[in-house]
Parts: structure tokens; C-alpha cells; sequence
């Protein structure tokens, strides 16, 4: 059986395009998504551990940024990703940090609906903006949205949460013309945490986009599954 032509190529675009997305970036249980809990609203990012040692950068209430606990040190790594550039590592004080993971479901939720909010209004608006806008949606994406799929398929993974991944695939039928394959790669995991809620969610919507987009989600999130693969694969070509 060969791939449908409008298939092959989003396929062919996001492999050439695109970074490469392993499944060790979303499963990696040493990493942890946080918030900062701060009265004064910031803390600053530590090139050590202690407030003795240079200050590289800031961290904000309102942004996500990657840690790692651990039971030797008050003071946590952190790394906070920056729009077209490197990412920042260093330390800040445990007590600083929320998990987002041990939030109420109701609350964790709520962010992950208010960011695929947001996602969804910056890209609808995209194409009729300047370049300042291009640079804001961007940078929303990369920093705060890539994030964010990171704790949503833990989110998926406790919860299987069927609002959330309604949610989830309205945002990518509006980024259709997106050639970032890692909503796809998220897409296939929930798919394998799921089969059956994904898959009916899926042709409830109706969009033979977001059909592709499982498919290649699929064969992203399997790439070391083989029995996982050969068990969905004809479920998935039946779409």
C-alpha cells in the first residue's frame, strides 16, 4: 500500500524542515515541567548553587521552563529555552519551583487549555500580521507551546483526559499548514497511551489532515516500538 500523495508530502517537508524528535525528549522522567512560585513575580537563574554565585538570567511567573529534581540539593537545574537561540541552564532554590504535574487536575487542565488558547490566536492571525507579530507568535511557540505538549502528554497519560484531546486537535486543524512535526510526534504518543479514545476523537473531527497527522505521528512516536507499530498500523490505514 503507498502513502497518499498530500501525506508523502507534509511528510517529506517536516522530515527535510524540521529537528528530529525522539520519544526520550517527552518520556525523560528526570525532567520535569515547572512554574516559578515567587512573590515578587521573578527569580533569577544562578550559575551555581547558591545566591553567592552570578546571576545568568530571569525566570517570570508566566514562564515554563524545564527542571530536574533531586534529593542531594536544595538548589535545582533548571533550563529555560529561548526563541532561535541556546538554552539557558543553571539553578534556582527548590522552594521557587512549582511542578506543574503535582498542580489539581482542574488547574493543570486550565493552563494547558489557556496555552493552546493562545497558540491558536497567534497562528490564526499569523498570515495578516507584521513582522513583530511573526516574531511574538514564533517565539510563543517555541518557548512556551513546545513546553507545554511536554507536560500535556504526561497530562494524557494520567488523566486521558477526552476534552483536553478535543481541544488538542481543533488547535491542529487550525495549524494545518504548520511543518513542525512535533504536535505530530505528541500526537502519536497520546495515540499509543489511548488507541481507541485517539482514534474516534480523530473521526469525529472529520479532517483528513489530522488523519495524516496521526499516521506520521504514528510512525514517529514507534520508531522503537515494533510490536506496537505492527498491532496499529492496519488500524491506522483504515482511517
Amino acid at each position: 500500500m503507498t502513502l497518499p500523495m498530500r501525506l508523502f508530502t507534509w511528510m517529506l517537508s517536516a522530515f527535510l524542515i524540521m529537528p528530529s524528535i525522539t520519544n526520550a525528549q517527552f518520556g525523560n522522567s528526570h525532567q520535569k515541567v515547572g512554574l516559578l512560585n515567587d512573590k515578587d513575580g521573578y527569580t533569577f537563574i544562578r550559575e551555581g548553587k547558591g545566591t553567592h554565585t552570578n546571576i545568568l538570567d530571569t525566570l517570570k511567573k508566566t514562564d515554563l521552563f524545564i527542571f530536574y529534581p533531586n534529593d542531594s540539593s536544595d538548589w535545582y537545574k533548571v533550563e529555560k529555552k529561548f526563541y532561535q537561540s541556546t538554552k539557558t541552564s543553571g539553578y534556582i532554590h527548590r522552594n521557587r519551583i512549582i511542578n506543574m504535574e503535582e498542580l489539581e487536575r482542574h488547574r493543570q487542565s486550565m493552563i494547558i487549555d489557556s496555552i493552546f488558547k493562545v497558540e491558536r490566536n497567534l497562528h490564526t492571525k499569523y498570515n495578516h500580521q507584521s513582522d513583530n507579530y511573526f516574531y511574538i507568535s514564533d517565539k510563543f511557540h517555541m518557548e512556551q507551546f513546545y513546553l507545554t505538549l511536554r507536560f500535556f502528554v504526561s497530562y494524557f497519560t494520567k488523566y486521558q483526559d477526552p476534552t483536553i484531546l478535543s481541544k488538542y486537535l481543533d488547535l491542529l486543524m487550525i495549524e494545518y499548514d504548520s511543518v513542525d512535526e512535533t504536535p505530530a510526534h505528541v500526537l502519536g504518543l497520546i495515540f499509543l497511551i489511548n488507541p481507541q479514545m485517539v482514534i474516534q476523537a480523530v473521526k469525529s473531527k472529520e479532517n483528513d489532515h489530522l488523519k495524516d497527522l496521526l499516521y506520521f505521528g504514528f510512525l514517529s512516536a514507534t520508531k522503537e516500538k515494533g510490536k506496537e507499530y505492527e498491532r496499529w498500523q492496519k488500524v491506522l490505514w483504515e482511517l
